[in-house]
């Protein structure tokens, strides 16, 4: 099961991947175009295993003689109300299982072929996975949040514009300063707000963001004491360097201290940010603490090229944690799109463990003209000494179909169950999930389900073969 729940959310990301903040570094500024927000996305895949460390050579073959009947089917739906989601495991092509969910507002609908009677409903922003199956929640390994955030565009759109919308709080110096990488600044701006006049910026900086997300955390914010805000700009007057000190937080009582250092390029071929920022709370000894840095270029073939790392330390009570993603991608005009090829990799290391990593190495081409994506991905799994798992999607995305959804006889509130109400529920979703895929599988020709009968007995296996075939008739 742990497999499964993992399995979801890697596929879920994969086919946001493209179509998410890739485009703001302008890898793939098609996909930008491409209607996400009113067309229903579809993705089919199939799966090889490269490499599995627990396997032996003729335990992996064994593996992917099974994995050769499988194909997965992933879809994904938006509007402006609701969120649509649907991932489909089918076997010689026939659906073995299918998961759909529903997200409006604050309430998330999920259906199960394998349990035809049932609507299961619980909170939205949830891992479905964990919410239906249990467990724990997959990590966002995929999402590139960390190198391709909203907060890159927004943080500079506020930055950029704040002397033009307090021109009362800023006074401007000639200066002669190499910033380092970026070039020569001409002008600094230095912008001061006094402890009794913060109450200002909530509302004036969220009126700078394009993004809902930024614009929701700008206008709950708290601003306490002197906040002093610094610009660098060339000759051109663009900006080149800001510098930020002051306190800010959630609520009044989780108030953090600001000290960011932001230096960066922004030509029509080049794109550079190096960040530091630290954010130690006021009381207590938690902190976050994040290093940024990005470069994208582009060459007079038209080919661009993204590097990037981050690394985030935090701690939050007793949870310490590091966080590390690095990436090196390049995209390449070809016929009718873009090749993207290069390296994602992201790990989370929590206090006292040694970090695991996620690797992904993708070979796609992405359509210029209508959502389509086709290629390879290798996803690889590994700590610091070795491979864990490494396995080749085979990708192909194009427009789907509008999602179907059935009225069921029976609704199921996964959060109105306690806890023993909700793990009986899991545990009757679980063994239903696991008889949809198994059943198909041992009726395969017998040398592609040595993986699953290599553990029985002739007899045995015959019996667990038989059991199935009754059960479909």
């Amino acid at each position: 099961m742990q497999r499964i729940r993992r399995l979801w959310a890697l596929l879920l990301a994969l086919m946001l991947l493209p179509c998410a903040a890739l485009g703001e570094a302008k890898l793939l500024p098609q996909v930008e175009e491409w209607p996400i927000d009113t067309s229903p996305v579809q993705v089919k895949m199939g799966v090889q295993a490269v490499s599995v460390a627990e396997y032996d050579e003729n335990r992996l073959a064994q593996f992917n003689a099974l994995l050769k009947h499988l194909s997965l089917t992933l879809a994904y739906q938006e509007t402006a109300l609701e969120q649509w989601g649907r991932v489909a495991i089918a076997v010689d092509g026939a659906d073995a299982l299918s998961l759909t969910i529903n997200e409006s507002g604050n309430k998330a609908q999920a259906q199960l072929s394998c349990v035809p009677d049932t609507t299961y409903v619980s909170a939205s922003g949830q891992d479905a996975a964990v919410w239906l199956l249990g467990g724990e929640a997959a990590d966002e390994t995929l999402s590139l949040y960390g190198l391709t955030s909203p907060w890159l565009n927004d943080g500079y759109a506020m930055l950029d514009a704040l002397p033009n919308v307090l021109p009362d709080y800023t006074k401007e110096r000639s200066v002669n300063t190499t910033v380092s990488k970026m070039g020569k600044a001409v002008l600094q701006q230095s912008i001061t707000i006094e402890a009794d006049q913060v109450a200002i910026l909530p509302e004036t900086l969220a009126s700078l963001c394009t993004a809902e997300e930024t614009t929701a955390v700008m206008k709950a914010a708290v601003f306490s004491g002197k906040q002093t805000i610094k610009l660098w700009r060339n000759d051109a007057g663009a900006l080149i360097k800001a510098t930020w000190t002051g306190q800010c937080g959630a609520d009044a009582e989780n108030l953090r201290k600001i000290n960011l250092t932001w230096t960066l390029r922004r030509d029509d071929d080049n794109t550079r940010d190096d960040i530091s920022l630290k954010t130690p709370a006021v009381k207590g000894n938690n902190y976050n603490t994040i290093t940024f840095k990005r470069t994208a270029q582009t060459d007079e073939a038209g080919t661009v090229t993204l590097t990037a790392s981050y690394t985030h330390k935090h701690r939050d009570g007793d949870d310490v944690a590091t966080e590390t993603g690095e990436a090196e991608l390049s995209a390449l005009r070809v016929s009718g799109g873009t090749q993207l090829t290069g390296e994602i990799a992201r790990s989370i290391k929590p206090m006292n463990e040694d970090p695991t990593w996620l690797v992904l190495k993708p070979d796609l081409t992405i359509s210029d003209h209508e959502i389509g994506m086709t290629g390879t991905l290798n996803v690889e799994s590994r700590d610091d000494t070795r491979v864990l798992s490494s396995y080749l999607l085979t990708l192909d995305m194009t427009t789907g179909t509008y999602f179907d959804w059935l009225l069921m006889p029976k609704t199921v509130d996964m959060d109105a169950q306690g806890d023993s109400g909700a793990a009986a529920a899991r545990e009757a979703i679980s063994t239903a999930v696991a008889t949809a895929l198994i059943r198909p599988l041992v009726l395969l020709p017998y040398e592609d389900t040595l993986f699953l009968s290599a553990d029985l007995d002739e007899s045995a296996w015959q019996t667990v073969v038989e059991a199935a075939r009754q059960t479909i008739r």
